[in-house]
């Protein structure tokens, strides 16, 4: 399993404690430690760097991130006139396109290939790098309103 390092990581990514299947989010970054608060916020710990693990970025996590899938396969987020498509590999990896929008119709899309990605902090980083703004992690539960007992 991959370490994690002081300089890869901000507040708000999402990891794993080590031999934990919790998903928790950073609250706190010190020299040697980082606090992780459970996504519901029912508790909040320290762990040393080597302690916690990052997270496979999966089609699930991208759904929970409000990405959407195209009839490609690649799946994308959109704003501020620009949109950021990912597009998975069989190696695991997933390589990130930033694509301007035309402002005006006479131009082209302009597309900007990324370094590739894996893990679910690197999209938030990236993300939040090129717009200024969070990913939002979606954790409400859908109710199907179908399923009747």
């Amino acid at each position: 399993m991959t370490n994690m390092n002081s300089n890869e990581i901000r507040i708000g990514n999402l990891v794993y404690p080590k031999g934990s299947s919790t998903l928790s989010h950073v609250t706190g970054i010190f020299e040697n430690l980082c606090c992780l608060s459970g996504i519901n916020n029912k508790y909040s710990k320290h762990y040393l760097f080597e302690q916690i693990s990052p997270i496979e970025l999966s089609e699930s996590i991208l759904e929970k991130f409000k990405f959407k899938k195209d009839e490609h396969g690649y799946w994308w987020i959109e704003f501020d006139r620009r949109y950021l498509s990912l597009i998975p590999s069989q190696d695991g990896y997933w390589y990130p396109v930033l694509v301007q929008c035309p402002e005006v119709s006479s131009e082209s899309e302009q597309h900007v290939s990324i370094n590739r990605i894996k893990y679910a902090h690197q999209i938030q980083n990236l993300f939040f790098s090129i717009s200024h703004l969070e990913l939002v992690f979606e954790t409400k539960i859908q109710i199907n309103e179908n399923a009747k007992n």
